[in-house]
């Protein structure tokens, strides 16, 4: 069974949500913290390559390419990936990604 946008929509933001919980409660200088946040924003962004690529290139603010050359440099260079690539992608972009994600269950859900 194929997962609808709205479902990977939703399953997104659950993966942003525990970037957050992992990087609040243990921080990115944490090796544990920092491995878990790098497997959940890779997750996260895998949700994203599912969606038609109108709605991908809004949720990532038209700068998919950038959010997909994250996901690259976590999924296939785990052990040199730049902390302060995935630091950078927590500090500045979760929390707009994750605005943008919720307008847009938001939407489907008819309660905006």
């Amino acid at each position: 069974m194929r997962r609808t946008p709205e479902d990977l929509v939703v399953e997104a933001v659950e993966h942003v949500d525990a970037v957050r919980a992992h990087v609040d409660r243990l921080g990115l200088d944490d090796p544990a913290g920092f491995d878990a946040a790098c497997l959940r924003l890779a997750a996260a962004i895998d949700c994203l390559a599912g969606l038609p690529v109108g709605l991908r290139d809004e949720i990532c603010g038209g700068d998919w390419a950038s959010v997909r050359s994250t996901r690259n440099r976590i999924v296939h260079g785990y052990f040199a990936v730049e902390s302060e690539v995935v630091r950078e992608a927590v500090v500045r972009d979760l929390d707009p990604l994750r605005a943008r994600l919720v307008a847009v269950v938001e939407v489907v859900e008819g309660t905006a």
